[in-house]
């Protein structure tokens, strides 16, 4: 009997574990079936709004006319949508919330709810940013900013940086399509945080630019392409003004107007001094802009200012080209100047005051020749003030203008200068990384304007030693498009110094390495150091000219990285670097060919 109640028992004892384990699977395929369904209704939604998320990083058109920002604005209400949509499947999942605290599963729980609820914030913050964009848009014009309404945007694109920037987290410990999803979100996530934070660097700038603190005078000098310098040779001149944020310009003068006798009280830094004091930078106005330096140029012309005006300050020196003015000439149409007998537009600036009006004026005449670049910048601003033309699509073209170094600015006061610098508007080719820089400049030394046919190619060979230098051989091929037997003029010579018949072209030309390279010859000089070359070319013929490079210890830490600052030509220069070695493995990057004026930086993975 008792046998039999015991066998009862445990028969009893095992059913009920057998219950509890058929019902503790059930559940969990329950849990794991809520889930499941959670995530699956969440994914889509998710995709959604991450794919509207890269878009909308990847096309700063939209924001640049009214309808554009109303189709971002959509955007971002269906992102809205989708990632609300994603956060409730996730958040309210009883599945989810029980599996989270499963060991492994867990993790990816916690990830996957917390990549939807990131996204969620994300479209927030852009949602945010562009209310308040709209409200500063539609409270200015192109020269006349909202400083109130500037300042609320300045404001809110630094917080919103800050919460994005903090919406990365690591992927480790995440495994297939979350951990997919999650690193594809912090790549964008990262690029946008970037991106806001430079845009906070230009509207803080754009304050006291725009005289929100009392009115500013800045010195407009206007860069001519045909006549290069590092930058254009500064011919002409004008005056900005700026108040409360409106701004206006001076009229344009020559630089005859402000001629120095004596240089001014400048001390040059040793480096300059010794490549380009023979050229008299701090009394020439047509050599202030020889150094790759531009805050050191435009601290030279603030000081030449002064002492040509006897006393004159400005507060700041605004360096404008013809690429810049072309494209600013995208946004007004067509301009009238005096002393142009047709209307300069976008599509013949180049052509016209580089080199048609200079065609009709004698070789070496001084005296009757005109630069009319500031004139042109004159017009511009005039221009501006009585269009419709969107502020933030203003802003678009000066920011290009800026990164191809066609349009640069130097403060006078430092604090202002360092945010300058920070947004990469300075023209510092320092400030990025100094021991990983190169900077190519192609130099006229001829007085006439020949840069207008001068076209040019160059070529970075990098070889990584075992022990982790980098040898580098720079080849430049420059061609003179000049026509043949040409009749002298102003535009193509010759000026008997250096040139001695029509056409015939003689450049400086200087390569600046990175800090701490050994190169022949090379002197400290702008925070890197230069290697300075000459050649003498004729028309219709092409010289090629070689540089080369020794960086110690270049690879740090498994990479070699390697950052290019093109100069602000006419023409964007042709340019491949490769990068190569006998003896070690490399990764990453190995040949790139780019064809812009943008900065350009490579990164190369080494390994032993």
């Amino acid at each position: 009997m008792e046998r039999r109640h015991a066998t009862r028992r445990r028969t009893a004892v095992r059913v009920g574990v057998i219950g509890g384990s058929v019902a503790a699977v059930f559940l969990l395929f329950v849990l794991i079936g809520s889930a499941w369904r959670a995530l699956s209704d969440a994914r889509s939604d998710l995709l959604t709004a991450q794919s509207a998320a890269a878009a909308v990083a990847h096309d700063p058109n939209l924001l640049t006319s009214a309808n554009g920002r109303q189709q971002l604005a959509d955007d971002l209400n269906a992102m809205r949508q989708s990632s609300d949509n994603a956060a409730n499947a996730v958040n309210n999942s009883f599945g989810l919330s029980v599996l989270s605290y499963v060991p492994f599963v867990g993790r990816q729980v916690d990830g996957a709810t917390t990549l939807v609820n990131d996204t969620r914030t994300l479209t927030e913050q852009g949602q945010i940013l562009l209310a308040q964009l709209q409200t500063t848009t539609k409270a200015s014009s192109a020269t006349d900013i909202s400083i109130p309404a500037l300042k609320t945007l300045d404001a809110q694109v630094h917080q919103s940086s800050t919460k994005i920037a903090n919406l990365i987290t690591p992927a480790a410990g995440l495994w297939g399509p979350i951990r997919g999803a999650r690193t594809k979100f912090n790549t964008n996530v990262s690029y946008i945080a970037g991106l806001l934070e430079k845009g906070g660097n230009g509207l803080d700038y754009a304050l006291p630019l725009l005289g929100a603190d009392g009115p500013k005078t800045y010195f407009v000098a206007a860069e001519n392409n045909s006549e290069m310098r590092d930058q254009g040779a500064v011919l002409s001149w004008a005056l900005l003004h700026t108040n409360n944020g409106s701004y206006s310009i001076d009229d344009p003068q020559s630089v005859n107007t402000i001629k120095l006798e004596n240089p001014a009280p400048f001390v040059l830094p040793a480096g300059t001094q010794e490549v380009f004091g023979p050229l008299q930078p701090t009394q020439i106005w047509q050599s202030t802009n020889a150094t790759a330096d531009f805050p050191l140029s435009g601290a030279i012309m603030s000081s030449m200012y002064t002492k040509a005006t006897r006393g004159g300050t400005v507060d700041g020196v605004v360096g404008v080209d013809v690429v810049a003015l072309k494209q600013l000439l995208t946004l007004t149409g067509p301009v009238a100047v005096d002393g142009i007998p047709i209307a300069v537009t976008s599509n013949n600036i180049e052509s016209l005051v580089l080199n048609r009006l200079y065609l009709k004026v004698p070789a070496g005449d001084q005296t009757s020749r005109r630069d009319e670049l500031a004139a042109i910048a004159s017009a511009v601003v005039r221009e501006l003030k009585g269009s419709d033309v969107d502020v933030a699509r203003l802003v678009k073209v000066l920011a290009r203008a800026t990164q191809g170094r066609h349009l640069l600015l130097y403060d006078a006061n430092p604090a202002h200068e360092a945010v300058v610098t920070s947004f990469g508007a300075s023209g510092s080719v320092s400030a990025v990384d100094p021991t990983g820089t190169f900077h190519l400049a192609i130099q006229s030394a001829v007085a006439a304007k020949l840069d207008y046919f001068i076209r040019s190619k160059v070529d970075y060979q990098v070889s990584v030693t075992s022990s982790g230098d980098a040898l580098v051989s720079t080849t430049v091929s420059i061609t003179n498009t000049a026509p043949l037997n040409a009749r002298p003029s102003y535009a193509l010579g010759p000026d008997h110094t250096n040139s001695f018949f029509p056409g015939q072209y003689v450049t400086r030309t200087y390569l600046w390495s990175p800090r701490g390279s050994k190169t022949p010859g090379g002197i400290d000089e702008s925070g890197l150091v230069v290697d300075p070359t000459s050649a003498t070319i004729n028309p219709k013929e092409t010289k090629v000219l070689t540089f080369q490079t020794v960086m110690p210890h270049a690879v740090r830490h498994g990479k070699l990285t390697l950052h290019f600052i093109p100069q602000g030509l006419l023409y964007a220069q042709p340019t491949t670097v490769t990068v190569t070695s006998p003896t070690q493995h490399l990764s990453g990057t190995l040949v790139k060919h780019w064809h812009t004026s943008n900065p350009e930086t490579i990164v190369v993975n080494v390994a032993s």
